[in-house]
């Protein structure tokens, strides 16, 4: 029974990988569609500034030179733009190949609330362990491994002792010249092995072994889970700091991108202070929505390392 209820522990956990696996595909790919949204407006914002350029060189107000920085740029970008719309297949192929469908099925991804464990709702570290050690489905398949191997090594001891038998029959045979046609046996007796060449002893201590290796293992077992759940911990509490320095960032740049855009058509400020001012906004937009997906992987990962059932969280 311990064997069995082990074995089914370790679909449950097989179920929760898998889990883990499809939630940390599908936050990537709705991460990759965020970068490609990124990237298009970058490309719009350069295609806008081109624009502009191109009708300041054509009135004489600038050189050639900012008009060709420009294009160059806006080159740049579409070459990016093109990687990531390639990354964005790849992550919906890998979501189809996840979910046994063909690779070329159209996926639409929803997004995904930030509200699962982060902020408030994240227990604190000690507490996150102890759940851990009470819920990890990997502890309890070892801890029912332990009891069988705890159990086989006392049907193994138990051939040290003398086994008792008891043996009954009855016979009857129709016969006329028979006193007695029907006869009752009855055999009674004990089974003593003065000697089996240590076999007994070597199957009890092959046994014993296994459990000390299982209680070793369960050791090392719940080390590592207490480091997944730290590392878990402080990924969440990292995201979460990046978000907040990040969110304000992309307000400042895009007012930063209006003031030097305006500088620009007015013909105070220069081309290279537009691009740098388009390249800071994308690199703002860029980090927070990192950062935004990094903190829903680091979650499910956390939820993962302290046991919770990801199937019924993520329902």
């Amino acid at each position: 029974k311990s064997i069995v209820d082990a074995k089914r522990l370790n679909i449950d956990l097989t179920k929760n990988i898998v889990a883990l696996n499809f939630i940390t595909a599908y936050f990537e790919l709705l991460e990759t569609e965020k970068m490609l949204v990124v990237s298009k407006k970058e490309v719009a914002r350069l295609e806008s500034h081109r624009v502009a350029a191109r009708n300041l060189f054509n009135e004489g107000v600038i050189t050639k030179n900012d008009l060709l920085q420009a294009e160059v740029r806006l080159s740049d970008a579409k070459q990016r733009m093109l990687t990531l719309k390639n990354l964005r297949a790849i992550g919906a192929s890998r979501i189809n190949n996840i979910l046994s469908r063909p690779l070329n099925t159209a996926i639409e991804v929803e997004d995904v609330p930030l509200t699962a464990i982060s902020g408030d709702k994240l227990p604190v570290l000690e507490k996150a362990w102890t759940n851990a050690e009470n819920q990890r489905l990997e502890l309890g398949i070892i801890d029912r491994e332990i009891k069988a191997a705890e159990l086989e090594e006392t049907v193994k001891r138990s051939d040290y002792f003398p086994k008792l038998f008891a043996q009954g029959g009855y016979n009857y045979a129709e016969n006329r010249y028979q006193l007695q046609e029907d006869n009752w046996s009855i055999v009674m007796g004990i089974n003593f092995n003065l000697f089996s060449g240590g076999s007994t002893k070597a199957e009890v201590s092959k046994v014993r072994h296994r459990k000390e290796q299982l209680n070793e293992q369960r050791k090392k077992l719940a080390d590592d889970i207490r480091l997944d759940v730290e590392k878990n911990y402080l990924d969440i509490r990292n995201a979460e700091e990046k978000i907040r320095v990040t969110k304000d960032a992309v307000a400042q740049a895009e007012e930063n991108l209006r003031i030097n855009k305006v500088r620009y058509e007015e013909g105070i400020g220069t081309a290279t202070d537009v691009l740098d001012a388009i390249t800071l906004l994308t690199t703002a937009e860029t980090n927070y929505y990192r950062a935004a997906y990094e903190l829903r992987r680091a979650e499910a990962g956390f939820g993962y390392s302290i046991g919770t059932d990801l199937v019924s969280a993520y329902k």
